[in-house]
């Protein structure tokens, strides 16, 4: 499969796919629509940001520093989108262009995924884990959308339990969810809930190995990349023989991995370049001025990889981290649109690259 560039739109950040060729995106405070098959970006709205906001977006350090871009958005309905972005989930209406006031997040600057779970066993509706800095391991809340800006806790992991939650993946086959935890020692986890979250238990847990945001359903079981900076990285595949879940390694991949969406059929996937992490519990001042990647990052590259038949990742694309240091000007990251990408076009939104940085890169794939 070749992956050609087709065209980069400096600054606007791809949000979710509408249709087979329309993508929501944004750009310094203003909400467009991509069409990717004619290359045209179209003016649809925009938010009521301060001065100091517009000042400071156009400014590419300045907005790496303040996380000022939004982060993702997810599809709620034909014309209703939930928008992330600064500690606030907005929804927005494209057709009335209406604004939420926003719903304020209890803690962490942004959940790492707001997934639709549409399963037998659970209540229909959008749902989030908590995500947070929180070496304490004080209690972690999944959350359930009820109405607009309205979100109820439905499952709390106690007290010493999880450091943070990565992702909720639905798997129709299992009429379960899984649950990937992070970051250390028994945090870094895989659990799988039933019953709207009544039953919550542990699959495997206490390994890096076991540490995960990405997963994909299938087989019977699940694929999935991990996501450590401390040792090699490996897309493994949990599966059940014999009435126990099994745990096989499928290939080694360059770095941890964050981010994940389907293309023309295919799993595709991105690392990042991260640091170590850790150095925050021993040095905060060593721990923000950190550029150094971690051990289990083998390239100082972003890869994205697709799943090929065999199941084994196959590189179809790369980006190289830029010098500044991880907690201040992030990590570096290859991003994909939500939702299901009907067509043979990649979006990618690149942070903390030397190409394209800030910026929405669009690929056509070919066979």
């Amino acid at each position: 499969m070749n992956c050609t560039l087709v065209k980069v739109f400096k600054r606007v950040t791809p949000v979710c796919f509408i249709d087979h060729d329309q993508l929501l995106c944004y750009k310094l405070g203003k909400i467009y629509v991509l069409n990717y098959t004619q290359n045209s970006l179209t003016y649809l709205m925009k938010f009521k940001f301060s001065w100091k906001y517009n000042v400071a977006a156009r400014i590419k350090l300045l907005a790496r520093f303040f996380r000022l871009d939004i982060r993702y958005g997810v599809q709620i309905g034909l014309s209703r989108f939930i928008i992330v972005r600064n500690k606030i989930l907005y929804e927005i209406d494209s057709i009335t262009k209406n604004i939420s006031p926003g719903c304020q997040l209890p803690r962490g600057n942004h959940p790492l995924n707001i997934v639709h779970i549409a399963i037998d066993g659970f209540d229909e509706a959008f749902y989030f884990g908590e995500y947070f800095l929180n070496f304490k391991k004080v209690p972690v809340g999944i959350y359930k959308r009820n109405d607009v800006d309205i979100w109820e806790k439905v499952y709390e992991f106690k007290n010493g339990e999880i450091n943070h939650i990565h992702n909720l993946i639905p798997d129709e086959t299992n009429k379960c969810v899984w649950i990937l935890t992070g970051d250390f020692e028994k945090s870094a986890a895989i659990y799988q809930a039933r019953n709207n979250f009544k039953e919550v238990i542990v699959v495997c847990s206490g390994e890096q190995i076991y540490r995960s945001c990405v997963a994909f359903p299938h087989k019977g079981g699940f694929l999935y990349a991990t996501d450590t900076p401390f040792q090699r990285n490996t897309l493994r595949y949990l599966h059940k023989e014999n009435d126990q879940w099994v745990n096989e390694s499928i290939a080694e991949i360059n770095g941890s991995v964050g981010d994940s969406t389907t293309v023309s059929g295919y799993f595709v996937f991105s690392t990042m370049v991260e640091g170590d992490g850790r150095e925050a519990e021993k040095s905060f001042l060593k721990y923000i001025l950190n550029n150094k990647k971690g051990a289990g990052i083998i390239r100082n590259e972003c890869v994205v990889y697709r799943i090929g038949d065999t199941d084994l990742p196959i590189e179809i694309l790369s980006n190289k981290k830029d010098m500044l240091p991880f907690v201040f000007f992030q990590f570096g990251i290859v991003k994909f649109p939500t939702g299901k990408n009907q067509s043979n076009y990649l979006p990618l939104y690149n942070i903390g690259t030397k190409k394209h940085d800030l910026s929405l890169a669009l690929y056509k794939l070919t066979s």
